[in-house]
């Protein structure tokens, strides 16, 4: 079971803050920049910007996008293609969802959001949560942490896809079996996302 939230489609206006998808695989859509990044399949936060005129009789502005993060503060101007972007998950609907043992979640990893899944919950505040690369789990406090949802933009309508209790459930089963392995649970959490 799936449940959905309305949303609308990124606006490219000046200011406007969305998350744009790298991906580096040649076959797909990507930028040209090179990342120092060691994660491969993230979410970057972006905002668009007014480029000033190449010369100075031109009153024309050039939109343009700036990644907002440290090691990429300059403005990307040229795309290769296309990018995947989508608007930032609306607040309350990240609030009325709760993360606990088995979540799947996106946490802010140096400015990106990268996904995971939580596997062990330390006081109040603090969760782990486990990645497909290196370092694969890492500590995390709660207000850097967000739930998954998938942004959807199919034939007219947008909107974002809530991982359903059920998935939660068997993630968190996973978690607490001893016998099952770690590569059954990233197995059983990328069937899951895909």
């Amino acid at each position: 079971m799936v449940r959905r939230a309305g949303s609308e489609r990124p606006s490219m206006e000046e200011g406007c803050e969305f998350e744009i998808y790298n991906k580096k695989d040649p076959r797909s859509y990507h930028l040209t920049f090179r990342s120092r990044n060691i994660l491969e399949d993230v979410w970057y936060k972006a905002i668009v910007e007014a480029k000033p005129p190449k010369s100075p009789k031109s009153k024309r502005s050039v939109l343009c996008v700036r990644l907002l993060k440290d090691d990429f503060s300059s403005t990307l101007e040229d795309l290769t293609y296309k990018v995947l972007c989508r608007p930032v998950p609306p607040k309350h609907l990240l609030d009325s969802i709760p993360i606990k043992i088995g979540s799947i979640v996106e946490a802010d990893y140096k400015d990106a959001w990268v996904t995971g899944f939580v596997v062990k919950e330390i006081d109040v505040g603090k969760c782990l949560v486990c990645f497909d690369s290196i370092p694969d789990v890492i500590l995390f406090e709660r207000k850097l942490l967000r739930p998954h949802l998938q942004w959807l933009d199919d034939s007219g309508y947008t909107f974002w896809d809530m991982v359903s209790k059920h998935y939660r459930k068997v993630i968190g089963f996973c978690l607490k079996s001893v016998m099952l392995s770690k590569v059954l649970c990233f197995f059983l959490m990328f069937w899951i996302l895909w």
